[in-house]
């Protein structure tokens, strides 16, 4: 019985030595995993659209006080994207007012976002002579979603809306 013992006692040993390696070993690897994940969410997207998001914070009212003036216009807006292929398409606006009439606008100014790369994005003027419906040609430098926020002027007024595109 004792040689038996014996024999069980040098396996046990032999054995838990490799314990506190196998113990560091694991905490090495969360260790290193942990590093990697902060290094990635520190290198990519912070998530914020906007440059100056603290100053936009506090400009707050001024652009609720602007969405009531917009909403008192009662313009409808209809935007589409017509003849779409290759990363590129018209988009063709109308513009109405609360009566149904078409609106001549005086200026308007398109601005495409990435979302998730600001790298990509990029403005674009749409020449508005002449009574609606407007239309211009755009090209987009990636396939995807874009979100496109559309400015509008006429007279005093101005008119924004932000719409999300799917370019193929």
């Amino acid at each position: 019985m004792t040689a038996l013992l014996r024999r069980a006692e040098v396996a046990l040993k032999r054995n838990s030595r490799w314990i506190p390696a196998i113990f560091f070993a694991m905490f090495g690897v969360i260790i290193l995993v942990n590093g990697i994940m902060i290094y990635l969410a520190l290198d990519s997207f912070t998530g914020l659209q906007t440059r100056n998001h603290y100053r936009e914070g506090l400009a707050y009212n001024e652009h609720l006080e602007a969405q009531r003036k917009q909403d008192a216009l009662g313009w409808q807006v209809e935007t589409d994207l017509l003849d779409q292929r290759d990363r590129s398409g018209r988009l063709r606006l109308a513009v109405t007012n609360a009566e149904g009439a078409t609106l001549s606008l005086d200026q308007a100014r398109l601005r495409f976002i990435r979302p998730g790369d600001p790298n990509l994005d990029f403005m674009q003027s749409l020449s508005v002579s002449g009574p609606g419906p407007y239309e211009t040609q755009v090209a987009w430098p990636a396939e995807g979603v874009w979100d496109m926020k559309l400015t509008i002027f006429k007279g005093g007024d101005s008119y924004q809306i932000n719409r999300r595109l799917m370019v193929e």
